[in-house]
């Protein structure tokens, strides 16, 4: 597709489902300006593991959070971008509150969103929101606003569990020998850990787990750790 050189705005639609399959009402926020920064926060869980002796302990992956993403948004009534009575900043700060943060009887809670924006486009559910009024006209009406708002990335859980169903440790994996693989270098790829090859070994009746062949399937069993 070529480039048309139109800026492409940022937009918030609103869902009632969290597969996003059906459109709430109101359905959309189109920002003004786009952001003029995109914040990203991605955190990593990890639980100390037991220590050998005076070695230091070792840090145990346990999950990945979804990640929060934070926009400000600004809204202009002054008339410097667009015509003054063009633009009620107060009706257009009403209407991000009614798609993101408003609650929904339908549903009981607020929308699932989709946050669309150039090459991204990230579901979430708005977490915070903050926002500052810093220009007044002589009657007091709000002139220029700041929205600060503040997201959480979400999945529907059946989509989760697809997504992560073929690197669970907890479930069971069929896997195809390749040159070079070894018992316990598979071992480890599944589970995270080589120690397991004997369960392993015993668990498809291998006597020498050695002698694996390319093409040999090698069923890897769910595991407590």
């Amino acid at each position: 597709m070529a480039d048309t050189g139109e800026i492409t705005k940022l937009k918030i639609e609103a869902y009632l489902d969290n597969e996003y399959s059906e459109k709430a009402t109101p359905f959309e926020f189109v920002a003004m300006f786009n952001p003029t920064t995109f914040n990203r926060v991605l955190e990593i869980e990890y639980e100390d593991g037991d220590a050998a002796g005076n070695s230091a302990v070792e840090k145990k992956f346990k999950g990945i959070k979804p990640a929060d993403f934070s926009i400000e948004l600004l809204i202009d009534g002054t008339g410097v971008s667009l015509p003054k009575d063009e633009v009620d900043v107060s009706e257009k700060v009403t209407e991000f509150l009614n798609v993101c943060a408003a609650y929904s009887g339908d549903i009981h809670r607020p929308h699932y969103l989709k946050v669309n924006w150039a090459k991204w486009v990230l579901k979430a559910v708005l977490t915070n929101v903050d926002v500052a009024y810093t220009l007044f006209d002589n009657n007091g009406a709000p002139l220029r606003a700041k929205i600060n708002a503040t997201f959480s990335e979400t999945v529907a859980d059946d989509y989760r569990v697809k997504e992560e169903k073929n690197k669970s440790p907890d479930l069971t994996h069929v896997r195809t020998v390749t040159e070079g693989d070894t018992l316990p270098l598979m071992t480890k790829r599944i589970y995270g850990d080589s120690k397991f090859y004997m369960q392993v070994a015993e668990a498809n009746g291998l006597k020498n787990f050695r002698n694996l062949r390319p093409g040999d399937q090698i069923y890897f069993p769910p595991i407590i750790k």
